[in-house]
């Protein structure tokens, strides 16, 4: 996810693959990647994805996915470069003290949305075509859900692209 690693996927590989990326930190690590190569790749990122009309529903469903991101190391490198030093500083302190609600208090609304496709689903229409806007070909979304139920996420997610 990192720029070495971009770079040298967009050198050697058919596809760049990020998963959990920062939508605002996309153009960085596309400029890591050829410009003749970019327009050749499959260039696709995986991201939680949340249906719900309850928007804070969605956001605490995202932060509980997001915890497992913020416990390993990469993603913590990962989300320094993106810009959010102080919510991964805030998050470190929260996982030594053994404290997942910090972790997930650690995650602000605007780093979920970086992240992740949330909301209604006008909302996470409009995320989707602003990943695609930024050069992203291919959104495979990790569907997640306010009320628990993973199966009926991926029915909401896919009802919303109908």
């Amino acid at each position: 996810m990192r720029k070495r690693m971009s770079a040298l996927a967009g050198v050697i590989g058919d596809e760049v693959m990020w998963a959990n990326a920062a939508l605002s930190h996309l153009p960085f690590s596309l400029s890591r990647i050829p410009p003749a190569r970019r327009t050749s790749l499959i260039l696709s990122n995986s991201a939680p994805a949340c249906v719900s009309d309850d928007r804070g529903a969605a956001l605490a469903a995202l932060r509980r996915y997001l915890v497992f991101c913020l416990k390993l190391p990469n993603y913590q490198n990962y989300f320094i470069e993106a810009g959010y030093e102080e919510e991964v500083a805030a998050a470190r302190s929260a996982i030594e003290r053994g404290d997942d609600w910090a972790v997930m208090a650690a995650i602000p609304e605007g780093m979920a949305s970086d992240v992740a496709l949330f909301g209604s689903r006008a909302e996470v229409l409009e995320r989707a075509e602003a990943w695609e806007e930024a050069g992203i070909t291919h959104l495979v979304l990790d569907c997640t859900c306010a009320r628990g139920d993973r199966l009926g996420a991926a029915y909401e997610v896919m009802e919303a692209f109908a």
